[in-house]
């Protein structure tokens, strides 16, 4: 096993293990994440407007969804509601940035994902984990893996530079954040593990990378890129045309 397996490895079993804390102690939770989101204040850096504002529209609702958990019954704050909107402009602004890129593809998974935000299901609390997510909503949750799976694969995160398809380094740990949520959901049968591992991996993915970049040098070989990911390209957007489908289907019947 080479070095970069050893540490995707690791990685994926740290993000996982970081990510049970809320349902150990939501206290000690919020403790963590407020530290990271003070650290984070002070070490984020990039010079690209964007990802500086994604990113804390990534970072601050965290914040929002694990103060929610520790204090659910708080009656004049709509947690359920709030959460839902700030997850619809989170997708919808990943949409609108693809919606200008060159790649008619990048347009098209695009649009798929402005579909997606408007059909964001609504968040409820589950008192047996004491942690707000979804109901049964499996194929959204799927959906959401292929659409934004396809973002973090092949956007040109810097559209005025030449960035080869195969760059492929600090794109990798952000494909954990999408792909492992879904599974563990459809794996327990129980829906509100969705969110719960999809916002605490994505977030320690991103402190991760303000405080220790070098641990994220995970790259693909050349060869790997050029014989399966390109080739994936048009089947990838395919299936997720008839995914974002099924999902407008289901919530239009």
């Amino acid at each position: 096993m080479s070095f970069n397996k050893y540490i995707a490895l690791t990685y994926c079993i740290a993000l996982n293990t970081l990510s049970l804390l809320p349902l150990v102690s939501q206290k000690l939770t919020l403790l963590v994440i407020t530290i990271g989101t003070l650290l984070f204040l002070i070490k984020e850096e990039t010079d690209f407007w964007y990802i500086k504002v994604k990113r804390w529209v990534v970072v601050l609702p965290t914040l929002f969804y694990t103060l929610a958990n520790n204090y659910p019954n708080h009656e004049n704050i709509q947690y359920g509601f709030i959460l839902k909107v700030m997850l619809a402009v989170n997708i919808a602004m990943a949409g609108i940035f693809q919606l200008f890129q060159k790649d008619k593809y990048q347009k098209y998974n695009g649009i798929y994902l402005l579909i997606l935000s408007y059909i964001t299901p609504t968040f409820s609390y589950d008192n047996s984990l004491g942690i707000y997510g979804f109901e049964k909503n499996i194929l959204w949750q799927f959906n959401f893996m292929l659409l934004l799976s396809f973002l973090y694969t092949y956007v040109r995160w810097y559209p005025d530079k030449e960035i080869e398809p195969n760059n492929f380094t600090n794109r990798i740990p952000y494909l954990y954040s999408v792909i492992i949520p879904p599974f563990i959901s459809l794996l327990t049968n129980k829906s509100h593990y969705w969110t719960l591992f999809r916002v605490y991996i994505l977030y320690y993915t991103l402190i991760i990378d303000s405080l220790i970049p070098q641990f994220q040098q995970i790259s693909v070989e050349q060869s790997t890129v050029e014989k399966y990911m390109l080739k994936l390209k048009k089947p990838w957007l395919f299936v997720s045309s008839i995914t974002i489908g099924l999902n407008l289907y289901q919530r239009l019947k």
